[in-house]
């Protein structure tokens, strides 16, 4: 029997945001591969505009081993991707189209609810 002490913190520490980064697409990148191709692309979209503090981290000996994103009226773990960033890093054509399949997966919570962002 192994026997692991597992952390859990509100708020991704920001050394781990790099592996925060590489576990969300693990996750999510099949599906956010129609919006942006890419996993580089993708991925430097993640690392730009992840708001740690929306997040929750497991955490052992000193690795991240898992998250998952909140969203509520204060933000969320994305939150932080803009149409600008879109634009700007994938172009004007392939950037409306991210930002406009994007906003199809978007969830706005409810006053005084909590929406599990991912």
């Amino acid at each position: 029997m192994i026997d692991y002490q597992v952390s859990c913190c509100l708020g991704i520490p920001e050394q781990y945001r790099s592996t925060a980064v590489d576990l969300y697409d693990e996750a999510f990148g099949k599906k956010f591969s129609f919006a942006v191709r890419r996993t580089d692309s993708r991925k430097a979209l993640f690392r730009q505009g992840f708001t740690l503090k929306h997040g929750i981290g497991a955490i052992t000996d000193g690795q991240l081993l898992g998250i998952a994103g909140l969203h509520s009226k204060e933000g969320s773990l994305t939150g932080g991707i803009t149409y600008a960033d879109l634009v700007s890093q994938l172009g004007w054509l392939r950037g409306n189209k991210a930002a406009l399949i994007f906003s199809l997966y978007q969830r706005k919570p409810e006053p005084d609810e909590l929406v599990m962002d991912g």
